[in-house]
């Protein structure tokens, strides 16, 4: 894996020989997998935190329905430790991506037998580059598969499932692309991290807005 996400910040960790995997995989297939991209001690403080929090009910119009973590203290905490410029620079070399400004994501469940789930769709959309999806759940689901296909053809490109506790999965967004997740089986739920490496806008000018102080 190129980088590891702490509590510390990013880690790089890849070797050369890593990081060559990592790029080739992604350009045949559009998609790789960073394994164990967040570390065990700070994924159990995530998973704590959520097992405590009341997620809302979303419709992505014409994609799909989830459960959401509403803004708070733990959307806040992983929105500022993924909009890293060490992690947008490992992003880049894997992906080949342009410069990256920004990263902007949210915390989702999905649960079985409640039609959770998402359509064919692009993400393309406001500048985004780079899909992230992050498996924050505490236990195995069943089902769940993320497929990538080509859009005009309808071929596959790739089908996974993201099973491997903290590890992420990246895929290209662009118009000849399109992806859906299935529905879970089983009786497990699954949460997840999932946003957009965007060209802009830069975090930190966001965060400056943030924090500014009124005269």
């Amino acid at each position: 894996m190129p980088v590891r996400l702490t509590r510390r910040g990013v880690e790089r960790t890849a070797s050369a020989a890593d990081l060559s995997a990592a790029k080739t995989e992604f350009a045949a297939q559009h998609s790789t997998v960073l394994r164990g991209f967040i570390e065990p001690s700070l994924l159990c403080v995530i998973q704590r935190q959520l097992s405590n929090e009341a997620l809302l009910h979303k419709m992505n119009e014409g994609i799909g329905t989830e459960l959401r973590l509403p803004s708070g203290p733990l959307s806040s905490a992983l929105e500022f430790l993924t909009n890293d410029p060490d992690l947008f620079a490992a992003i880049r070399e894997v992906t080949g991506c342009a410069s990256i400004g920004c990263f902007r994501g949210r915390v989702y469940r999905m649960l079985p037998g409640t039609g959770h789930a998402s359509n064919w769709h692009s993400d393309v959309s406001g500048g985004r580059m780079i899909t992230m999806s992050i498996n924050l759940s505490a236990a195995m689901f069943d089902g769940g598969e993320l497929q990538i296909r080509d859009a005009a053809s309808q071929r596959m490109v790739r089908r996974l499932r993201n099973t491997g506790a903290g590890d992420a999965v990246i895929f290209r967004i662009d118009p000849s692309l399109q992806h859906q997740v299935l529905p879970l089986t089983g009786t497990t739920p699954r949460d997840a991290l999932a946003g957009w490496f965007l060209a802009s806008p830069d975090y930190r000018d966001m965060l400056r807005e943030y924090i500014k102080v009124p005269a």
